[in-house]
């Protein structure tokens, strides 16, 4: 996660979908922002974090008018503080958020910090750039990814875990599968539960290690989310 991307339209899904796990499962929420700055790792220039269109309304609005209401907030670039965002009361008051930036050195111990900080949530939520590590990922551009052993270590804690995997310029459907193949390995657990497809360009993938318990309640409010979603979300099972 960058600060610039406050508010954009994978944001706008992201935080509707928390808000509705939040509301419908009754499961209190930690969220790993897995903080990256664009400076340091060269990305200043490149205009990320500028796709809103979803403020324009349309099936936005109906999918959750309040979230679309205070993310035009975030439409100034002066305002993309992650302070302010936690300020904001989008999320539930009771939500944890760890907010140290993803280290390329000592990455464990930031690790085991998160674990710590975000160990009374139910449900955890990670947030990296781009998704899964990938074997072509540099040591300084891993900190854009979250390692599976990261994700699986939430679940060996007792919580549920979600984590983001973008897919670019790559079928949505396999990369879906490929991740939950690789994350059930790493757990040694079977995953059949389903990943959500937010449908935007590029799709971004929510890929769920859930806790046996969690499982029937989130798997109900998947389904309402994307019925109410106006096309723009789906299950990939």
């Amino acid at each position: 996660m960058q600060e610039r991307y406050l508010g954009d339209s994978h944001d706008f899904i992201k935080y509707a979908l928390l808000r509705r796990i939040h509301q419908q499962c009754c499961l209190d929420i930690g969220l790993n922002w897995y903080l990256t700055c664009p400076e340091e790792l060269g990305e200043a220039e490149n205009g990320d974090g500028e796709k809103r269109h979803h403020l324009k309304g349309g099936v936005w609005h109906s999918w959750d008018a309040e979230l679309l209401k205070s993310l035009n907030f975030f439409s100034d670039t002066n305002q993309r503080e992650i302070s302010k965002f936690e300020s904001s009361g989008i999320l539930p008051e009771s939500c944890v958020f760890y907010g140290d930036h993803v280290p390329v050195e000592e990455r464990l111990n930031w690790h085991k910090k998160a674990l710590e900080d975000l160990n009374q949530s139910d449900f955890v939520f990670l947030d990296p750039d781009n998704g899964f590590i990938v074997k072509s990922a540099t040591k300084s551009r891993k900190r854009k990814y979250a390692i599976y052993p990261e994700v699986a270590d939430y679940f060996r804690s007792g919580q549920t875990v979600c984590s983001i995997q973008f897919a670019r310029q790559c079928d949505p459907i396999k990369k879906a599968n490929a991740v939950r193949n690789a994350l059930s390995m790493e757990a040694g657990v079977p995953i059949n539960f389903p990943v959500l497809r937010g449908r935007v360009a590029p799709n971004i993938l929510f890929v769920f290690l859930p806790q046996p318990q969690h499982e029937a309640t989130l798997l109900s409010a998947l389904e309402d989310f994307c019925h109410d979603s106006g096309g723009k979300a789906e299950l990939i099972f």
